[in-house]
């Protein structure tokens, strides 16, 4: 958002603003999967900082409720502390915008956490698109690193609206 209200009469960019991320989310989250409260974790970083807090601000101007809204360091290992913190409050969507190394770590230790369990979704990798990842160092579209979870293919819209999401 700061380098889009900056002044500048143009500039390009090669993905939207932060604001708009979080509000689409936010959006997604109410509107779509019903879901009335969030806790949002970043890793401190600009990016994963502004999606966070743009998605809590935009879910709490739809009525929804931010239950917390934690920070962690890309270098933090153990996640159960915050975790822990954040289950106390009983979100029904666990929003956490960050980077691979923070995402695995709080993947892989939310189950752990006994007011979290019941509202993990289970992925399992595509060792596929595990291989790919090792060997050219990202993920082809249209994979992702889960089974069954697809990427939508650049400059796509995904647009919703009472029915089931369509690319176009």
């Amino acid at each position: 958002p700061d380098l889009t209200m900056s002044g500048f009469s143009s500039f390009n960019r090669s993905v939207v603003s932060d604001a708009f991320q979080g509000a689409i989310a936010a959006q997604y989250i109410y509107d779509v999967l019903g879901v009335r409260s969030i806790a949002t974790i970043h890793d401190g970083s600009p990016y994963t900082q502004g999606l966070a807090e743009a998605a809590g601000k935009s879910f709490e101007a739809l009525g929804g409720k931010v239950v917390a809204a934690e920070a962690v360091t890309p270098t933090d290992v153990d996640m159960k502390p915050v975790l822990t913190s954040i289950g106390t409050k009983k979100p029904c969507v666990l929003y956490f915008p960050v980077f691979v190394a923070s995402s695995a770590q709080i993947m892989r230790q939310a189950p752990e956490i006994a007011d979290l369990k019941a509202k993990l979704v289970k992925a399992e990798v595509d060792r596929s698109a595990l291989t790919a990842l090792l060997r050219y160092n990202y993920i082809p579209e249209p994979y992702s690193i889960f089974q069954g979870i697809r990427k939508l293919p650049p400059a796509t819209l995904l647009a919703w609206g009472g029915g089931p999401e369509r690319p176009e």
